[in-house]
């Protein structure tokens, strides 16, 4: 089934895309949807003006050697070598145009198995993955932003993305998320599941949150998304029907609930939150 949603982006822009509600359960409508932000909120244009020819998956770029279509499970900071990250290039990337990139960060360091969970997404919409190997649970923002910002600067000197890239993350991740972008320039989307952490609504990047309705933090996701009801923020939140989990199936957003999730049973556990 495929439902139309609306996202209000930066310039108050307003973006319309295709959300295809996935059998995996996985949230293909953040690809979609950051897809659209790249296309709108960059000066860069993504067309070839000559297409590079190539026979082989291995690209080279600034002397360093990376294979395409492939997770790497650990590459080593330039900028802090104390850091690493999981990386994955689609099969069609090359240094001839640039890419959009997301970098997410894992409650438990977990860089590979987040970039392994969305390669297949990755290659479709012609993203590079970046995950962090060492933001988790327990550690200070302080040392979270730092693993932020040295993974920043690796993905927009070491490979053909653009100036500007995007934050994504669950649980502790995506308090991460939230807190490191109002700390870069860079971060223009945010995409937020299962937490949320106070920040002001006069940022200037867009964010994009989930939140199950069983889930132990929709209480404080439900919050943050009231706190950012000013016309200025560029917000929208999409509720479904589940628990804690990262890989929300979704099905439905804001005030509209599907039917496959149960009216009632949606309508009384908002009630039990104070939500209409």
């Amino acid at each position: 089934m495929i439902a139309l949603l609306s996202f209000v982006a930066r310039r108050k822009e307003v973006l319309f895309f295709v959300l295809e509600l996935m059998s995996a359960g996985t949230f293909k409508i953040s690809f979609y949807c950051l897809s659209l932000l790249f296309s709108s909120c960059s000066s860069h244009s993504t067309e070839h003006e000559d297409e590079a020819e190539t026979s082989t998956s291995i690209q080279k770029i600034q002397r360093e050697v990376f294979e395409t279509g492939k997770v790497i499970p650990k590459v080593t900071c330039k900028s802090n070598p104390a850091f690493s990250f999981a990386l994955y290039l689609p099969t069609d990337y090359d240094t001839t145009r640039k890419f959009p990139c997301i970098i997410f960060f894992d409650p438990h360091a977990g860089g590979e198995f987040v970039v392994k969970k969305y390669q297949h997404l990755a290659e479709e919409f012609h993203f590079i993955l970046i995950g962090s190997n060492d933001s988790k649970n327990g550690l200070s923002m302080d040392q979270t932003n730092q693993i932020a910002g040295a993974l920043i600067n690796d993905a927009t000197t070491r490979f053909s993305t653009f100036k500007d890239v995007s934050f994504a993350g669950f649980s502790g991740g995506a308090k991460v998320a939230l807190s490191s972008a109002t700390q870069n320039n860079n971060v223009t989307s945010v995409i937020y599941c299962g937490a949320a952490i106070p920040i002001s609504s006069s940022e200037n990047f867009s964010m994009l949150g989930f939140a199950g309705i069983s889930d132990m933090n929709y209480t404080d996701v439900i919050q943050f998304d009231q706190s950012l009801q000013e016309p200025s923020a560029n917000h929208f939140l999409i509720e479904w029907n589940g628990k804690h989990r990262g890989d929300a199936g979704v099905v439905g957003h804001r005030r509209e609930v599907n039917r496959r999730a149960g009216e009632q049973d949606v309508a009384a556990i908002r009630a039990d939150h104070g939500r209409p």
